[in-house]
């Protein structure tokens, strides 16, 4: 099969969601998937798995990128993490108007002469583009090529209105037309219902998956208890709170380190550690005889809505203690593989138990990473897409 991949962004300088896409690529290609890329924002990067195309408004991309990150940061400045609401009417507005100005022509066009160069594409994918910004451009692909266009949303629910609070700088669906998409896919199954109310025409689900050749285990010395890293700590203050905070401060000898930015909420006794590169965090979870998952507030409450994190700590072979997600039963055993925990008694507890019984975090561990090999790999995420991509071709 050969794809057409419109992807936010392939810079991994840029962070973002990045890593996903590149390990998802990746899965397409040992597939042996054609795959052309180009980013919607940001450069075009090369790759031994698929080919490049260059982003025909890179500078816009930088400069609108800039704008939101900005309205973004001061949105967050000015309120607190739980009740802001970051994808409002006027910043998708805004953006929206940003793209068709000075972006959405030149990407139609720059669409047409890839379709036309490359003659033989199955499917146009877009993999986290805003739609409300690409409006018609789908559209006009099935019109003048006969090709299919799927819209890949990996930040569901919280990209979809009706889930409350979303942390985006703006709201993707505004104005969106999803009848223009052939599908729409998403990793979240309980988010499958509102985006049909609001017209689409086809959805699935594609959870996330993993590249254990990237996130394996690495000879380290156990010398951290507890280990937690975060993007910080927005929608998830509570969880931080029953399960770094509290027990840090009740607990007197176990050690706690937690990695990432900002953190507004008062993190009690524990050693602090900003950013690190993939492979630095690889090694302080191989350190860690506890990491910690602590799933914000909406992919936490929503029905079978995945995050990366669960199973690229579960790929390393860590012992795994997170708060309670909706349909985590789904992709592992509870007790056997991951433990969940449901107040900040139960953590103290489970982590007083884990702390002294090194067996015990050794067989959790073994047995959460033979089920990413089994089930969740990036392969087998690279499939589901493949599979549901074949039936609109």
């Amino acid at each position: 099969m050969k794809i057409l991949a419109v992807v936010s962004a392939i810079d991994l300088a840029l962070r973002q969601a990045v890593p996903s896409w590149w390990q998802l690529f990746k899965g397409l290609y040992e597939l042996e998937t054609d795959l052309a890329v180009i980013p919607y924002v940001g450069k075009s990067v090369e790759s031994l798995w698929w080919r490049s195309y260059k982003n025909p408004c890179e500078l816009q991309s930088r400069l609108v990128n800039k704008i939101v990150t900005y309205r973004k940061n001061r949105s967050r400045s000015s309120t607190t993490n739980e009740t802001k609401n970051f994808g409002t009417p006027f910043s998708g507005k805004f953006t929206q108007f940003l793209a068709g100005v000075f972006t959405s022509p030149k990407w139609s066009k720059k669409l047409v002469e890839i379709l036309e160069k490359e003659s033989d594409v199955d499917a146009v994918i877009f993999f986290g583009i805003p739609p409300n910004q690409i409006k018609g451009i789908p559209k006009h692909i099935r019109k003048e090529f006969g090709i299919p266009s799927l819209f890949y949303d990996m930040d569901a629910p919280d990209s979809i209105p009706g889930f409350a609070t979303s942390r985006l700088a703006f709201n993707w669906y505004l104005d969106a037309d999803l009848t223009e998409y052939d599908a729409i896919i998403l990793n979240s199954e309980g988010a499958i219902p509102k985006l049909k109310d609001m017209g689409a025409r086809s959805v699935h689900a594609v959870h996330f998956g993993v590249d254990p050749s990237v996130f394996r285990p690495v000879n380290a010395v156990k010398d951290i208890d507890v280990f937690f890293y975060g993007q910080g700590d927005a929608f998830r203050e509570n969880w931080i709170r029953r399960m770094i905070s509290i027990p840090s401060a009740a607990l007197s000898n176990p050690s706690f380190l937690v990695g990432g930015k900002p953190f507004r909420t008062d993190l009690g006794k524990v050693k602090r550690i900003e950013n690190m590169p993939i492979s630095s965090w690889v090694e302080h979870c191989c350190r860690s005889k506890i990491n910690l998952n602590i799933t914000r507030k909406h992919h936490a409450e929503v029905f079978c809505s995945s995050t990366a994190r669960i199973f690229e700590l579960a790929s390393i072979g860590c012992c795994i203690v997170s708060n309670p997600v909706n349909g985590l039963d789904k992709w592992f055993s509870l007790d056997e593989e991951v433990i969940i925990v449901k107040s900040e008694k139960e953590a103290i507890k489970t982590y007083e138990w884990l702390l002294s019984e090194e067996d015990t975090r050794l067989k959790m561990s073994e047995k959460a990473r033979q089920r990413v090999l089994r089930e969740h790999t990036h392969k087998h995420m690279a499939k589901r897409l493949l599979d549901i991509t074949k039936k609109y071709t």
